[in-house]
């Protein structure tokens, strides 16, 4: 009786452990995410990559994730109106019985936006171009 226990637990055993590990060594992917950065025209490409790249770095992190893939990235130049003095208190004025909007001073800007979509993922790192290691990632640019 005793011989067919230990037996039993020695089966068991063994055919539990290499299920744990092989589940463990493979990578699970999480839904996609999107990022959007914009930045004044003529900021250089080394900045504009870092802080990218450091953005979708927090963004895996924050959903429990240990690295992305960049998967699309699109970049477009443009020229926005934006509020010189930056204060919404500029904007409205108390009437008697409302909120009077005002002129306030605008000015043309010319920025760049780069929209970014990256997968993420956890667990053993895919060797593709285009996956960065989110912690470390973090710790270089951001």
């Amino acid at each position: 009786m005793h011989k067919f226990i230990l037996t039993a637990a020695l089966l068991t055993a063994t055919t539990f452990v290499p299920a744990t590990t092989l589940a463990t060594s493979h990578a699970t992917l999480y839904p996609s995410a999107k990022i959007a950065i914009q930045v004044e025209s003529g900021t250089d490409v080394e900045t504009i990559f870092n802080t990218y790249l450091a953005t979708a770095a927090k963004k895996t992190r924050a959903a429990n994730g240990d690295w992305f893939t960049v998967t699309s990235d699109v970049r477009v130049t443009e020229t926005i109106t934006r509020n010189v003095n930056n204060s919404a208190e500029t904007r409205y004025i108390q009437g008697d019985e409302e909120l009077i909007e005002i002129d306030i001073p605008v000015a043309p800007q010319t920025v760049e936006t780069l929209s970014v979509e990256f997968d993420i993922g956890t667990g053993s790192m895919p060797e593709t171009p285009n996956t960065y290691d989110a912690r470390f990632t973090l710790s270089s640019v951001g």
